[in-house]
């Protein structure tokens, strides 16, 4: 239902996902590629839920490398990510290797600022959503950021 409402908005829809739905109007993916250049046309808005999170700290700067590729000059990544507890004890950044106690890569806000400037994007803006709003399942929290790909100038 809502690739239907994106196709029918824009020109150009691309889902990144395993099982494709077969709506009209878009052009699925199974992943994300890493390699430059990886679409024909670049996109003027990006929109992923859920999608960039990946298993370790290098997977995840690939991913978000390859969306400051895949933008217009100018265009706007909207994302989610699996927030770390905010009453967790602010440790050193994951830099390399597996995330810890085998729970999957969880960000604080800093640490998503910090990979998604890291990866050439401007603007970079996070909110925690908070869990027990019935959008959520109780205990578990979001992270929604919005980014642009800009010139360093």
């Amino acid at each position: 239902m809502r690739l239907q409402f994106l196709a029918g908005q824009f020109a150009h829809v691309v889902a990144i996902q395993p099982h494709p739905c077969g709506e009209p109007g878009v052009e699925y993916r199974r992943q994300l590629p890493v390699a430059p250049g990886p679409f024909a046309r670049p996109f003027h808005v990006v929109l992923a839920v859920d999608s960039l999170a990946r298993p370790t700290p290098p997977e995840l700067d690939k991913a978000l490398g390859s969306v400051q590729r895949s933008l217009v000059e100018g265009g706007l990544l909207l994302a989610t990510f699996p927030a770390a507890p905010r009453e967790t004890v602010a440790c050193a950044m994951r830099l390399h290797g597996a995330p810890s106690r085998g729970r999957g890569l969880m960000l604080h806000e800093v640490e998503l600022q910090y990979r998604l400037r890291r990866a050439g994007l401007r603007g970079v803006r996070t909110r925690r959503l908070p869990s027990g709003d019935g959008v959520l399942a109780r205990g578990q929290q979001t992270l929604l950021c919005t980014a642009v790909r800009r010139a360093n100038n």
